[in-house]
């Protein structure tokens, strides 16, 4: 896991993709995860080559409603 200005910075025209944390789909709740996925996007507003992800595979016992809130962060506009 690397947090999102350390890898701008370190690979400033790779495409990267990620980065929730897996487990955050179980263990976590909505909220938690659009918030997260909303500050990745922020992160990454201003280049291409982002792909919002969690960081490995989504666990199958994954909450579905977690997955949603992923799904909807993507509506985020602002940065």
């Amino acid at each position: 896991m690397v947090n999102a200005d350390q890898a701008r910075s370190s690979l400033p025209v790779t495409c990267l993709e990620g980065n929730l944390k897996s487990l955050l789909f179980v263990e976590g709740n909505p909220a938690e995860i659009e918030t997260e996925a909303v500050n990745l996007i922020r992160a990454f507003h201003d280049r291409r080559g982002f792909i919002l992800s969690s960081g490995c595979e989504i666990p199958p016992e994954a909450e579905p409603e977690n997955i949603a809130a992923l799904i909807k962060a993507t509506d985020y506009k602002g940065h």
